[in-house]
C-alpha cells in the first residue's frame, strides 16, 4: 500500500492469507493501490474473502454475506445501539430468507470460510 492509502484508512490489517486489508478500499478512491483490497475485484465487483475482511466491512456499516449460504438474500449487518435500544453493546444480526432480523453468532465454518463478500458492491 502507498502512503496515500495509509493516510485515508482508519485501520489496516492482514487477512489469514497475508493480504493487506484496507477498509476504505471499497470506496474506490483514485489511489490505484486501494484497488487491491480483498473485498473487491479491480472492476468493483464483490470479491470472495475471509471473515476478517467481512468484519471490517461490517464495522464500517456495510452488509456482508457468504456465497456458501443456501438461503437467497441472506446477509449480516452490525447494529450499534443508541439511547433507545434495549441492547447495550454492538452486535451482528442476520437477515433471514424471510427478511426477519435475528442476532447472529458465527459458526466455525463461517469463521474459516473464504467466500465472504460485501453486499451491494457495484
Amino acid at each position: 500500500m502507498c502512503e496515500n492509502c495509509l493516510k485515508k484508512c482508519s485501520f489496516v490489517s492482514v487477512s489469514l492469507r497475508g493480504e493487506l486489508i484496507c477498509p476504505k478500499a471499497y470506496d474506490l478512491t483514485p489511489c490505484s493501490a486501494l484497488l487491491s483490497c480483498p473485498l473487491l475485484e479491480p472492476d468493483g465487483r464483490p470479491k470472495p474473502s475471509d471473515f476478517s475482511a467481512a468484519l471490517i466491512a461490517l464495522k464500517d456499516g456495510h452488509a456482508v454475506a457468504r456465497h456458501g449460504w443456501n438461503g437467497k438474500g441472506m446477509y449480516l449487518k452490525m447494529q450499534t445501539p443508541d439511547e433507545h435500544s434495549k441492547m447495550g453493546l454492538p452486535y451482528i444480526y442476520i437477515s433471514t430468507v424471510e427478511g426477519k432480523f435475528v442476532p447472529w453468532v458465527a459458526s466455525q465454518t463461517d469463521l474459516f470460510a473464504e467466500d465472504w463478500y460485501m453486499k451491494g458492491a457495484a
